[in-house]
């Protein structure tokens, strides 16, 4: 239920709160996101109030760019969401944030559109039009210029990466492994256990092969990768709405959500994110998106087997988190355990 104060602001912008339906969802952050009438609603930790004013000003300078950009080739409208103001707070400077309690809230636009459910889904077309979408994002993205706060010349999160893929490597899985044995003996008697456990344990494997080779090449990648400007964030494929295809013609973008994790990083992440999710090991897919990619672009700046090696660590590391987490029971719900299945399965293709 949204708390009063947001019911309040709703029908200052003429929504009978009580009469509209709303539905709930909840992605793999947990975020609740509420749709009511032609909007999204989603409440963020207070903790993250100055973040989230910048992706603000970024994701409006999206939405607004995008709408005059001609690459949208006739398209009077833009597929990222436009922030909308609360009421109350019309005339201040930070009037898309409204903070009641805990939590700060944020209002925009609810595009229309079908996401990809499974990566069986995902087609050429679909590819194609997330290049050419992403491709537009970053060559307007990338004219902003750079605050004068911004002094790291490398995304530390690539550091980071590189820290995280060298520790388990050094280790050998050992802990993952531990963890698995452990996992086993307490559900010895889980369905769940029977068809997950003996691929998982394959994945490891796969997971060794592919990071050994993996940590000189991150290690370089993360000192030569002098590249920044801002960037979605989270461009994996559950967060991109489609429209058309089939009889409907041409199948488009119709929007890109959850900003949440948009900054100024290194670009490669959005792609390696966006098209490792949307094709398995050494699909064509690839290629098919970094030319529609390049086409709107312009020259990237870093090559594609750099994104792919990204979209290789990220496998690996993922499969490791989901592992730690097996630790503490939390790996028993159905979007968590399809996640690790189709990751194990990636993992097992590269």
């Amino acid at each position: 239920m949204l708390p009063n104060p947001i019911q309040v602001e709703l029908k200052h912008l003429g929504l009978d709160v009580c009469d509209i339906p709303r539905a709930v969802q909840a992605g793999f952050s947990g975020a609740m996101v509420y749709r009511v009438g032609e909007y999204a609603i989603k409440g963020h930790p207070l903790s993250r109030l100055s973040d989230l004013q910048r992706i603000h000003w970024a994701q409006q300078r999206w939405a607004r760019e995008i709408l005059l950009d001609p690459c949208n080739q006739g398209d009077h409208s833009t597929w990222i969401p436009g922030l909308i103001a609360w009421p109350s707070l019309l005339g201040q400077s930070n009037a898309t944030l409204l903070v009641d309690s805990d939590k700060c809230w944020e209002c925009m636009d609810w595009k229309q559109g079908v996401t990809l459910g499974s990566i069986q889904q995902a087609t050429v077309s679909h590819v194609r039009s997330v290049g050419l979408a992403l491709g537009q994002l970053h060559r307007i993205a990338r004219r902003w210029p750079i605050e004068s706060s911004v002094v790291e010349s490398v995304d530390y999160r690539m550091i980071q990466r590189h820290e995280l893929l060298k520790q388990v490597v050094d280790t050998e899985f050992r802990k993952q492994n531990l963890i698995l044995l452990k996992w086993n003996s307490f559900t010895k008697d889980s369905s769940l256990s029977e068809s997950l456990l003996p691929l998982v344990i394959e994945a490891v494997e796969a997971a060794i092969r592919v990071a050994r080779p993996s940590v000189v090449a991150m290690k370089n990648l993360s000192c030569t990768a002098s590249l920044k400007h801002w960037m979605h964030g989270d461009a994996w494929r559950g967060n991109w709405l489609f429209s058309g295809g089939g009889s409907e013609g041409l199948l488009r973008v119709s929007g890109l959500i959850d900003f949440g994790q948009a900054g100024l990083r290194w670009p490669g992440f959005d792609f390696a994110r966006a098209i490792g999710s949307m094709g398995w090991g050494q699909s064509s897919f690839w290629q098919e998106a970094w030319e529609s990619y390049s086409r709107i672009l312009g020259e990237p700046g870093y090559r594609l087997e750099e994104a792919r090696l990204m979209h290789r660590v990220s496998m690996v590391l993922t499969l490791v988190a989901y592992i730690d987490r097996m630790e503490f029971g939390l790996m028993q719900d159905e979007p968590s355990v399809d996640r690790l299945r189709e990751v194990c399965l990636q993992l097992k293709s590269l």
